[in-house]
């Protein structure tokens, strides 16, 4: 685990994980441009003729860092590199040599997400944080759409990161290049070049036997109030509201982020300064109100018809504008569909559980002109409920099944309440991309790692059979994101899972 403001023991050579070898000499190359930039010297090399490796002098301390691409290729892995990649691949992941510590991870993507892309890699900004590693996120700001015109990034990896840190006093920075003009561009924007001043300056105070973010708080500082500044100038484009950001106190934060010891999660809760404070639904302003207008559903769904009748009776209300939808092939659903009811149907059995009913049918799904299927229920997929008592309620009356079951507990039915809907029909698609990604930026934005929200998944085209096995041994990402991130998951027909105890409903 990084120690922000401990010295350390020196060390002069590193390795550079990365899930290509290609990404992984980009960075590297990067490095070089800076160090000669600095007036020092570099020397790359290939060790076996294929393992980049890169000798650094600069002001006199002389430094290696070595390339190991694609992460399946090695066995064994540092044991902390593997439990750093169960939460998700980040691209980059810089280690010293000597002692296996991972100093921090990097993502960079060389597009703009859109859409549900967007999503779908922050489960490593979570696992990183999880494991107590800093962790920077490069994206372009501006980047090119399929239709030709321009997009910019989503709000929600920058958000998830502010609250990130917020709450864990572990860096998850979200660092943007491009511009308007020139989207999509390496060269353009403060964000490339942010990275790898950090990228060096780790490097040096590990060589010099100092913390490894040790006199970087005033660019952290200075890259939060970036992240900061996007929030507030982007958010209004896809939410209705965002709590105000002007409480944040960018300064102190960064000098904790770079002078306190890196702590996990587990160990922070008390700590977190509820700094993303979402309104109830009482809180709302009156144009906010007044935007909580009811949306006819695409596909019939029990539950989903009384979440839309509950925001429109106050007891919650939505924050997205928008929701996709992407309708699926008739072939293709119609193998998920035999797949999904037979997986019940064999659980069903071997659980004894004839009350449990589930079953799709293809002519449920209401027919686009172009003969593909719509899968989407309700036309928006997060419900922000005053009271998780309320949606206790309307899982009862939607599932009769749930009627004697206990949801939550008791001191936890007052708490405000998360309902996501993923309307997924492919088997085992919620467990990865972009679901998990999904899941834990909505989980984290509001408010999941406080303890103060109940977060409630709902998968009505998904058979329990697929988690039921596995929750008390979560064997990838997406379990393991639930059972960190959700209290209750509920599968088609109201069979559900608290997650917290792995009691099966």
């Amino acid at each position: 685990m990084v120690s922000g403001g401990e010295t350390a023991i020196p060390c002069k050579a590193f390795s550079l994980w990365a899930d290509s070898f290609h990404e992984g000499e980009w960075a590297c190359r990067a490095v070089a441009d800076m160090v000669s930039a600095r007036g020092g010297t570099f020397k790359a090399a290939y060790k076996q003729g294929f393992i980049p490796e890169f000798t650094y002098v600069l002001d006199g301390d002389e430094f290696r860092v070595t390339v190991y691409g694609n992460y399946a290729s090695w066995d064994p892995q540092p044991e902390p590199l593997s439990s750093l990649l169960a939460w998700g691949k980040p691209d980059l992941v810089l280690m010293r040599e000597d002692n296996d510590e991972i100093l921090f991870a990097v993502e960079e993507t060389a597009a703009t997400p859109t859409g549900n892309q967007a999503l779908q890699r922050c489960e490593r900004q979570f696992g990183a944080a999880r494991e107590g590693f800093p962790f920077w996120y490069l994206i372009s700001e501006f980047g090119i759409h399929p239709d030709g015109g321009v997009r910019r990034d989503s709000i929600w990896p920058t958000l998830m990161g502010l609250e990130l840190m917020s709450a864990t006093q572990v860096p998850s920075i979200v660092l943007h290049y491009s511009d308007a003009s020139n989207p999509e561009d390496y060269s353009s924007g403060k964000g490339m070049n942010s990275l790898f001043l950090v990228f060096l300056r780790v490097l040096v105070n590990v060589v010099e036997a100092k913390a490894p973010l040790s006199g970087l708080d005033q660019e952290i500082k200075s890259q939060i109030s970036r992240m900061v500044e996007f929030v507030e100038s982007t958010w209004s484009s896809s939410l209705y509201l965002v709590p105000d950001l002007t409480g944040l106190d960018t300064k102190w934060l960064s000098h904790q982020l770079c002078s306190t010891s890196q702590t996990a999660i587990a160990g922070t809760n008390n700590a977190h300064s509820n700094f993303l404070v979402w309104p109830t639904v009482g809180q709302l302003t009156k144009g906010e109100t007044q935007l909580q207008q009811a949306r006819p559903l695409i596909k019939h769904d029990p539950f989903a018809q009384i979440l839309e009748r509950d925001l429109l009776s106050g007891l919650s209300y939505g924050v997205i504008k928008g929701v996709g939808s992407k309708p699926q092939k008739r072939a293709s659903l119609q193998s998920w569909i035999i797949s999904q009811n037979t997986k019940h149907s064999v659980w069903q059995e071997s659980a004894n559980r004839p009350e449990a009913i589930f079953e799709l049918e293809i002519d449920d799904f209401p027919v686009t002109a172009a003969g593909n299927h719509h899968v989407i229920t309700a036309q928006r997929i997060l419900y922000l409920y005053d009271s998780a008592e309320d949606v206790q309620a309307s899982l009862k009356e939607a599932f009769p099944y749930l009627e004697s079951s206990q949801l939550f507990l008791e001191e936890d039915l007052t708490k405000p309440a998360l309902v996501y809907i993923s309307n997924s029909v492919k088997p085992g698609r919620i467990f990865g991309d972009p679901y998990t990604g999904q899941l834990s930026a909505y989980s984290v934005s509001f408010g999941a790692l406080s303890g103060n929200r109940k977060v409630i998944a709902y998968f009505p085209h998904q058979s329990v059979s697929q988690a039921a096995a596995y929750l008390s041994t979560p064997n990838n990402k997406g379990l393991r994101m639930f059972a960190e991130l959700t209290d209750l998951l509920v599968f088609g027909g109201g069979v559900s899972i608290k997650t917290k105890t792995l009691e099966l409903l």
